[in-house]
């Protein structure tokens, strides 16, 4: 039998079209491969084939890479991230909350780390200014928002808030009774002293009554 011969693969993209997708839409080797059914090594020849200069393989910066929407992003919480790198409150990535940047702008000056910047209709997308507020503070926040409204906690988060509390309640009680003058003792300790003394002054009556007829000197008649 005879050597089987390989099928031809599909076709090398013109030097036209593989410039325009490598260096004007900033496509990578792999996407170009994917595109075309040429598979990377094979893009990379016709590289060298039409001397076109390869980039590094780094990484690249998001603006240059092929699924740049204009650097807004949402986050796994719903809320809308703008690329903004020189601003103070900006993420390991350079994003920062579309919301809080419409409200410094309506503010005319930066937010604070503790203010909170509320959504009224509760849809996160919806950064129009008419739509937000800010609080001072997460309490304050939640005091308004939570106004009237019963938490639907799991059982396991209501669980998780009893043994917290209960923490909190024992740890003041210890801290208050630590902090009492040695004078302040427990009901307890206080009735267990006292029921001790007069047990014992109570013997001390007693023990003339219980010496023997012979140890008081008297005789019978």
């Amino acid at each position: 039998m005879g050597q089987r011969r390989k099928r031809p693969g599909p076709p090398l993209p013109s030097e036209e079209d593989l410039r325009r997708m490598y260096e004007i839409e900033l496509r990578t080797v792999i996407e170009i491969g994917k595109i075309t059914k040429c598979g990377r090594r094979r893009i990379r020849a016709a590289l060298d084939l039409y001397g076109i200069e390869a980039r590094h393989t780094g990484p690249r910066s998001p603006e240059h890479h092929g699924s740049w929407n204009g650097g807004r992003v949402v986050d796994k919480s719903g809320y809308i991230l703008v690329k903004c790198d020189d601003h103070p409150d900006a993420n390991h990535q350079g994003y920062v909350r579309e919301h809080r940047l419409v409200m410094e702008d309506v503010l005319g000056r930066r937010l604070l780390p503790t203010e909170v910047v509320d959504h009224i209709d509760g849809n996160k997308s919806n950064n129009d200014p008419s739509n937000l507020r800010v609080f001072e503070s997460n309490a304050e926040h939640l005091r308004v928002t939570l106004k009237g409204k019963c938490p639907k906690w799991t059982p396991e988060g209501a669980k998780r808030i009893e043994e917290g509390v209960q923490r909190a309640l024992n740890a003041r009680r210890k801290k208050t009774q630590s902090a009492l003058p040695p004078i302040f003792q427990t009901q307890k300790e206080v009735g267990d002293e006292a029921l001790s003394e007069a047990t014992g002054h109570l013997k001390a009556e007693q023990e003339p009554d219980r010496q023997s007829p012979s140890q008081t000197g008297d005789t019978l008649a």
